[in-house]
């Protein structure tokens, strides 16, 4: 079977469009990590887990459209694509959602921090009343039994 020159362009387009997708994943994972776990450890993790779907899907790509072989026209595809979703999209959003996101976190921290004191309060007065009640229950049985 031949690799003809349009079968190499459809590839090449496709592989595009598969950066393309990438891209938009990366930027989600990116802002996920931002949003909720800003440190170096999930910067590895995150960047890890992109590696892996993205080393699947180049591996199915080329299987799909490229009959079984990887091509640098792929491989080349995909990561110009990557890349221009990643200067384009992702400094976008990076300027819009991470300003939000940082007030969301300081936001349900102090809220977090507030609701801690609530419910110690609320543990504390109800140990109280538990500790009253058990006294009173203590001293009505010595009651009874003293008039008995």
């Amino acid at each position: 079977m031949e690799y003809t020159i349009s079968d190499q362009l459809y590839s090449f387009l496709f592989s595009i469009v598969c950066g393309l997708i990438l891209g938009v994943l990366y930027e989600v994972l990116r802002l996920v990590r931002i949003c909720f776990f800003n440190s170096k450890v999930a910067l590895f993790i995150f960047d890890v887990i992109f590696m892996v779907i993205s080393a699947f899907v180049t591996v199915l790509f080329s299987i799909c459209y490229t009959k079984g072989f990887t091509r640098y026209s792929t491989l080349i595809g995909e990561f110009l694509a990557v890349m221009f979703v990643r200067f384009t999209l992702g400094r976008i959003s990076v300027r819009i959602f991470e300003p939000l996101c940082l007030k969301t976190r300081e936001k349900v921290l102090k809220i977090a921090v507030n609701m801690g004191k609530v419910i110690k309060k609320l543990l504390q007065e109800t140990m109280n009343i538990l500790y009253n009640n058990h006294r009173k229950i203590c001293f009505f049985h010595k009651k009874d039994s003293i008039s008995e």
